[in-house]
């Protein structure tokens, strides 16, 4: 059940995002007065088809996304009003970048919801606005038996208000300080005061943590432990504008990340010859999206805001195959008015597109053997 949970998830995200980014191109062909000879979802082969206008829409069997074939886009028939390559630079941009402003869009979308209907946030940060309520509270589901956490009297519903006098509101907050507590101590037991809330009432607890060995992908780590399973209750909220203006906050930060790792992950590749230990391929990405698909539907659209920003950031870099490098390859044209010939754009964008495919190859690589899927 858990794994076809992950697969439904998989598949739901990567459609929506990819579903989203062709229309984009889509809409904005049409609205530009191109033609569009097929728009469809998912991938052959056809399961149904229909022609209206110009265009035939389609759905098709594997459901991952979809695809825009645009009348014109091989650069023929440019003197036909209706195609592609007789149209000028700044509609041919629109056009291109259209797909990355919808998976924009789409992540704004998600996050206004999120931050106006409620939310658990899978990213501490996302909590960090000015404006929202914040009603997030950490509870113990389980005492494991024989542990610190039990001989002090920690009980099962128990509510962690804070550690070391540091107020705690998720899982994510209370682990994160226990690590970096533990790494100052060099991996060392170390000993917290922990504040508890039980029937209306404060209690204070000093446990020290024991060493508790745990899979890591294919290897074990030692960590420091108290032992008890805690949960994240409540959620988040904003009222309607703010909930629009933290939506814009928070992708404006997610944006900026995203550029930093874009960034990091080429300059490792240029100066090292490395691929980031941060960068996920495929394998990653499947594995990522189905842990969250397991913690519920609302956690499963918050990684598709992030997944879907991820896909617009990196689309929009000015690399042959992606759509920047057909944005890049237009300006060029447009600066040194001369158009290259069909052969070299297939030249540079086979080329661009084979120097990615060998990136992914490696790091589906190092997914496999960081998630130890090859043991």
């Amino acid at each position: 059940m858990a794994l076809l949970i992950s697969i439904l998830g998989v598949l739901f995200v990567f459609s929506l995002i990819i579903f989203v980014h062709e229309f984009g191109h889509f809409i904005a062909a049409k609205r530009s007065g191109v033609r569009v000879d097929e728009f469809a979802f998912g991938f052959p082969p056809k399961l149904w088809s229909k022609k209206k206008g110009d265009t035939k829409y389609a759905i098709n069997l594997i459901p991952l996304g979809g695809y825009v074939k645009i009348h014109g886009d091989d650069g023929s028939n440019p003197d036909d009003p209706t195609s592609y390559a007789g149209k000028p630079a700044y509609i041919k941009i629109i056009i291109l970048l259209a797909g990355v402003t919808l998976n924009f869009v789409l992540a704004w979308f998600i996050l206004f919801g999120g931050y106006l209907f409620g939310m658990q946030p899978i990213l501490p940060e996302m909590a960090a606005h000015n404006g929202i309520q914040n009603n997030m509270k950490v509870v113990v589901s389980n005492v494991e038996k024989g542990t610190p956490a039990e001989k002090v009297g920690i009980q099962k519903s128990d509510v962690i208000k804070s550690v070391d006098g540091q107020s705690i509101k998720t899982n994510f907050e209370m682990l994160s300080y226990f690590q970096e507590k533990s790494d100052k101590s060099g991996g060392q037991p170390i000993s917290v005061k922990i504040v508890i809330e039980r029937n209306g009432g404060s209690l204070e607890k000093t446990i020290t943590t024991y060493k508790s060995k745990q899979k890591s992908g294919k290897n074990e780590v030692e960590i420091n432990r108290i032992g008890v399973v805690v949960d994240n209750k409540g959620n988040i909220k904003a009222p309607p504008l703010i909930a629009a203006k933290v939506a814009f906050q928070e992708l404006g930060r997610m944006m900026y990340l995203t550029i930093l790792g874009v960034f990091d992950l080429f300059t490792k590749l240029i100066m090292s010859f490395q691929v980031s230990d941060n960068v996920a391929g495929p394998v990653g990405i499947f594995v990522v999206t189905g842990s969250f698909a397991q913690m519920g539907i609302s956690a499963l659209l918050q990684f598709a805001a992030v997944l879907s920003i991820a896909v617009g950031v990196f689309n929009i870099i000015p690399i042959p195959g992606l759509d920047g490098g057909h944005t890049l390859i237009v300006l060029i044209e447009t600066a040194v008015r001369k158009k290259f010939s069909n052969k070299t754009k297939n030249i540079i964008q086979f080329a661009g597109f084979g120097a990615l495919i060998l990136l992914m190859v490696v790091v589906t690589f190092k997914d496999i053997l960081r998630f130890g899927i090859i043991k």
